[in-house]
């Protein structure tokens, strides 16, 4: 395995290295690399929640970047201080100077090596690296997570860092003004960066972290009648969370129960889910995490979604549940309410019948039954379209801030494309456009100035619905059922550069609002971009903030269009 001969050998070289500095050099070393990785520890939750987690594709990248740099940089500050205040080097006699050095390198090198490869275990990427999988779901397991390689390198200097830094968060590094420590807050972080969160789907190509805005507990209850007892709940999940805004998927590794020990909690990982196969569906369904290919997912389409996931009371040991950590994000629980009427977890997924997230459809049916005046929306104006027109490109032309399949379609990223004719060249390096996921279409809506019912710059009907509605209000496709759809990005077509803009991520706040949409010049045109299932019937466009009361949303235009088959 080439991991653990890399791990091997750099713990080795580490403990060579300080061997030869000796005792006293060794021993502040490996103080320094404690102290460091304490404070790293102490750090890495706040520092990624608070300043990286937004929504964008550096958030695949912001836990394993934030632990490994923090780590760095106060190393860095302590080794500087150590040698301003301790330069001259203390000899002690020969046998006991290395290897005392010895000792103190090899745990300096254990701790160095642990932290990395627990940062590197944050990084998006296949779950297997270099001939390692750690802790994944297995077939063996009946695709449940489990430690799949217990006794190589990795998985022991994994561990090893866990039980330090574990052990010392809850004594002498514990905190001063709470006992929020690493120990009962994350525990068996090993299990997490060796592998579990990057078990995600596509073979790790799906999304590791979500923004916090972006997920939240709906509701939390104990079914004391499903076999020994479950935890269940319900998340609901918007856009950022989805991958590549298309869907929101979840493997068994990537969701896990904290129980409330303080100083062993418990780990549970779901057994069962429940999911709509379809934005339409009135029922939630159940499944089970019984195989390595099962995900929890949303429907191709939905804006929002509600999943719901069942955790064995049993894995728990008669703790209550503390956490629910997602993707890397940690959230409270709130105490669970006893369902002892609720025999299956079938049964509890029955209680919410068509329920979802959002505006409800009573809400949007009494906003659209009384309307007048309101300009119709033709199918000049709305159309199916994945293509970049009016540009063209190839592999070998996309921009680096954007990223395509393996198909040859664009996924997510922004980028400019020089407005061509059509592109010539090998037909087997053109990009075939953006992605549409089975069952679905990308729908353009005309949004430029002076050309749509839409035009969300100049005309003063338009700023009236625009003060209205407010500048975090949304440009919503509304269908026949009163669902709603956000624009997952758009096309910007700049005339006077010959440039075609395509933006296909969410902006920071986690979706486009008419405050943060380009304001596209005279000459230019603006194409929002949807994702919709294929037979959908749109009836209207309106501006609404989910933050406000439906009745205070906009109908900007009205229409009656169907979604077409390819």
């Amino acid at each position: 395995m080439i991991l653990s001969a890399l791990v091997v050998a750099i713990v080795l070289l580490i403990a060579y290295w300080w061997a030869n500095q000796g005792l006293i050099s060794a021993l502040l070393h490996f103080l320094c690399v404690a102290i460091a990785g304490a404070i790293a520890f102490g750090l890495w939750e706040w520092i990624t929640v608070s300043f990286f987690l937004r929504g964008i594709r550096f958030d695949e990248y912001a836990w394993g970047v934030s632990l490994i740099g923090a780590f760095v940089v106060v190393l860095f500050l302590l080794r500087l201080l150590t040698d301003r205040f301790a330069p001259n080097e203390v000899r002690l006699p020969g046998g006991l100077n290395y290897a005392g050095g010895a000792v103190f390198g090899l745990g300096a090198g254990v701790l160095s090596t642990g932290i990395v490869l627990t940062g590197w275990g944050y990084l998006q990427s296949s779950p297997e690296i270099l001939g390692y999988s750690g802790f994944v779901r297995s077939q063996q397991a009946s695709g449940q997570p489990t430690q799949t390689q217990p006794n190589l390198p990795p998985t022991l200097v994994l561990e090893a860092t866990e039980w330090f830094y574990g052990t010392l968060s809850l004594g002498a590094f514990s905190p001063i003004d709470s006992d929020r420590a690493l120990g009962n807050e994350i525990p068996r972080f090993a299990n997490l960066g060796g592998s579990a969160v990057r078990d995600s789907y596509g073979d790790g190509k799906g999304k590791i972290s979500i923004p916090p805005a972006s997920v939240k507990i709906a509701d939390f209850v104990e079914l004391p009648s499903m076999g020994s007892g479950a935890f269940a709940l319900r998340l609901d999940v918007e856009a950022p969370a989805f991958d590549r805004r298309t869907m929101f998927t979840l493997s068994a590794s990537q969701a896990r129960l904290i129980g409330d020990d303080e100083s062993e909690p418990a780990v549970a990982f779901p057994t069962d889910f429940g999911q709509k196969n379809a934005a339409n569906d009135r029922l939630y369904l159940p499944y089970t995490f019984s195989d390595v290919t099962y995900f929890a997912s949303s429907p191709s389409a939905a804006q929002s979604a509600a999943i719901f996931l069942a955790f064995p009371r049993s894995a728990l040991n008669g703790q209550v549940p503390k956490y629910l950590q997602v993707k890397g994000l940690r959230m409270p629980l709130p105490t669970p309410q006893r369902e002892p009427a609720l025999s299956t977890f079938a049964a509890y997924l029955d209680r919410y019948g068509g329920g979802g997230t959002g505006a409800s459809a009573a809400e949007l049916r009494a906003l659209f039954q009384y309307v007048e005046g309101v300009n119709p929306l033709s199918a000049a104006h709305i159309s199916t379209d994945n293509t970049i027109n009016p540009a063209a490109g190839n592999v070998n032309s996309i921009p680096g801030t954007l990223a395509a399949d393996d198909r040859r379609y664009l996924v997510s990223g922004a980028g400019d494309f020089r407005r061509t004719g059509p592109t010539i060249g090998n037909r087997d390096l053109r990009l075939n456009g953006i992605l549409e996921p089975g069952g679905t279409r990308v729908v353009r809506l005309d949004a430029s100035r002076g050309a749509s019912p839409i035009d969300l710059y100049d005309v003063d009907r338009i700023r009236a619905l625009r003060k209205g509605a407010g500048a975090e209000a949304t440009p919503e496709l509304v269908d026949r059922s009163f669902n709603t759809y956000q624009p997952f990005g758009y096309l910007w077509v700049r005339e006077r550069e010959g440039i075609v803009r395509v933006y296909l991520d969410l902006p920071s706040g986690g979706r486009w609002t008419l405050g943060n949409l380009p304001v596209a010049g005279d000459e230019d045109k603006l194409f929002l971009l949807y994702r919709l299932p294929v037979g959908t019937n749109i009836i209207g466009v309106i501006y609404r903030d989910p933050a406000k009361p439906v009745d205070k949303a906009k109908i900007a235009a009205q229409c009656n269009w169907t979604v077409p088959a390819k």
